[in-house]
Formats: C-alpha cells, structure tokens, sequence
C-alpha cells in the first residue's frame, strides 16, 4: 500500500467520523439558495440506556395507529419535504420521547411533534433473549411527509 492511498483512507475515515462525533442533528453545509430548510432544531438525542436501538437485537416495531398532524390554518404554500425525529417507544408500544432532527418550520414541527406522540406501535421483542421475545423499549427514527 503506497502512501498516498494510507492518505486517503486516512481521509476518508476523518470524513466518517467527523458528522459522529458532532453529533446527530447538527446540519451540513448547505450552498446559498438550497431548497433544503435552514431552521436547525435544537440539539437532541434520546438517551435512553436500557433501549434498543432498531437492529441492535429488536424488530422494527410495527404502526398499530399513526395520526397525520392537523395542519389546518397553516399556509403551506410552497413547503414541501419531510419532518424527520428519533422517537422512544416503550415497551408497550407507546411514544415515550420525541426529538425532532430536522424540522420544516416552526408552527408546522409542534403539529408534527404532537402527531407523532400520539403513535402507537406494536411492542418490540428481542430476536435472541432469554426467554425468547422478551418486550424491549426501541429507539428508532421516523418521518413524516409535509406538504401538499
């Protein structure tokens, strides 16, 4: 291996790492213009050390009940995109926590917020426990399509 390729890899391993250890909702550079929103939520990351995160050893949870956000008496005249958050649901399957990553607008991320709370899923199981299914708490991320 010459060099110059221990170079890029280095690279490009610093390239992996950085939007790690920034954390998960910072945003990315975005050039002047970008049709992609500029409101930065505030950072948040659900800590929850007993969950599971998806793929750790649980199913993805399956929707029992999702609500559309109510967006009535709101101008969404030219909004268009996803509302994406990282949501705890707990053994139950109930939405316990929601943090919203990236959001559209303000008065739209409350509705969007509030609808996805109301979420029911079907209790998680770990694939390899014993006993065999045992009901877990799962971390996952979900979005949410806004716009006409």
């Amino acid at each position: 291996m010459s060099k110059h390729s221990v170079g890029q890899n280095l690279w490009r391993g610093m390239c992996l790492a950085l939007p790690v250890v920034g954390g998960c909702c910072e945003q990315a550079y975005q050039p002047a213009g970008s049709p992609i929103t500029t409101l930065t939520p505030p950072a948040c990351h659900i800590v929850a050390p007993s969950a599971c995160r998806v793929g750790c050893d649980a199913d993805v949870p399956k929707t029992v009940f999702d609500v559309a956000p109510d967006l009535a008496g709101i101008d969404l005249a030219g909004l268009h995109g996803f509302e994406i958050a990282e949501i705890l649901i707990d053994d139950r399957g109930g939405v316990k926590d929601v943090c919203l990553l990236r959001g559209r607008r303000e008065d739209v991320d409350r509705r969007a917020v509030a609808a996805i709370r109301q979420w029911r899923f079907e209790p998680a199981r770990l694939r390899h426990s014993t006993p065999p299914g045992v009901l877990v708490s799962v971390v996952m991320t979900v979005t949410l399509p806004i716009g006409p």
